[in-house]
């Protein structure tokens, strides 16, 4: 099909050129000058040559579309980072580049790469800051008022938390590896404060309490308004009270658990007898891990049943 352009060859090598560089063929297309996207096409249709050419120059005017570096956009997020926000959290805003793009960026625009380096490194000068601000040093006068406090009893977290002066647990830990005599004495002043520990009638009741409601003793000796998890397993074996108590209310609970197993057997129809029985399963299955007293082996189990 002849060309109805008196110059067909400058106006398709600027066409190729212009869409190579990244606009659409419609954009390009629409200027006074250019051939309509109609008589492209038929160019395209008439010619394989010109399809083929068509067909590159979009590609690469496409990547460019993708990876062209807009300099708004990239200021925009480097505001966001300067503001304190994370990279990633920035790129996952669906109106910012997405994470490859702004890696390309980032590798071919020398003054992204620079920016992001400084910024990255007074966040990261700003932490150690702020840690060696947190920084404790062994102090013995504070130590000291620590180890009477958990020589009281109670344990090792409720002493921290009594006195806001007083360090974390992870500055503790490492109080006792940096010094050996600060360990020795810690060890002595948790097993005094495990045999001072009152086993009042209350706090039986209080966790015979939460037994029955599901809790363990495991569980119970990380709460900070109950004794350590040694405290209650030491209870269990020295004082016959306490474990008279838990085993009751441990068997409270399996009653509770096997009426409930009958109250779901008989609430149930022919329809829902598929959901009866997996509710019935579930409840089997808790029954079967709670069956087990605490401080109790799997080889006494059978005795104490």
């Amino acid at each position: 099909m002849p060309f109805a352009y008196p110059n067909p060859q400058a106006l398709r090598a600027e066409l190729l050129e212009r869409v190579a560089a990244g606009e659409t063929m419609m954009s390009v297309c629409a200027a006074p000058h250019m051939p309509s996207y109609f008589t492209v096409r038929l160019w395209a249709r008439a010619d394989p040559a010109v399809a083929e050419q068509l067909r590159v120059a979009r590609l690469q005017g496409a990547w460019r579309r993708r990876y062209m570096f807009d300099e708004a956009r990239a200021e925009a997020v480097l505001v966001r980072v300067r503001a304190g926000e994370k990279l990633h959290h920035v790129l996952a805003a669906p109106d910012m580049p997405s994470r490859r793009v702004f890696a390309y960026w980032r590798a071919t625009q020398s003054h992204v790469a620079e920016e992001l380096h400084r910024l990255h490194g007074d966040r990261r000068a700003d932490r150690s800051r702020r840690n060696h601000a947190r920084f404790r040093r062994f102090d013995p006068a504070l130590a000291d008022r620590i180890l009477v406090r958990v020589g009281r009893g109670g344990g090792l977290e409720p002493a921290l938390v009594a006195d806001p002066q007083f360090p974390c647990r992870a500055v503790i830990t490492r109080w006792r590896a940096e010094n050996a005599d600060f360990d020795r004495e810690m060890k002595v002043a948790l097993a005094v404060g495990r045999r001072r520990a009152r086993c009042t009638p209350e706090l039986i009741e209080a966790v015979a309490l939460r037994i029955r409601q599901g809790a363990s003793l495991a569980g119970l000796g990380l709460r900070r308004d109950m004794p350590c998890r040694a405290t209650l397993y030491a209870w269990m074996r020295t004082r016959p009270e306490f474990a008279d108590a838990i085993e009751q209310a441990c068997r409270d609970r399996e009653l509770e658990l096997a009426e409930r197993m009958v109250e779901i057997a008989m609430d149930c129809t022919p329809d829902t007898a598929g959901r009866a029985a997996r509710r019935i399963a579930a409840v089997k299955r808790r029954l079967g891990r709670l069956s087990r007293l605490p401080g109790q082996t799997w080889r006494d189990r059978g005795v104490l049943e």
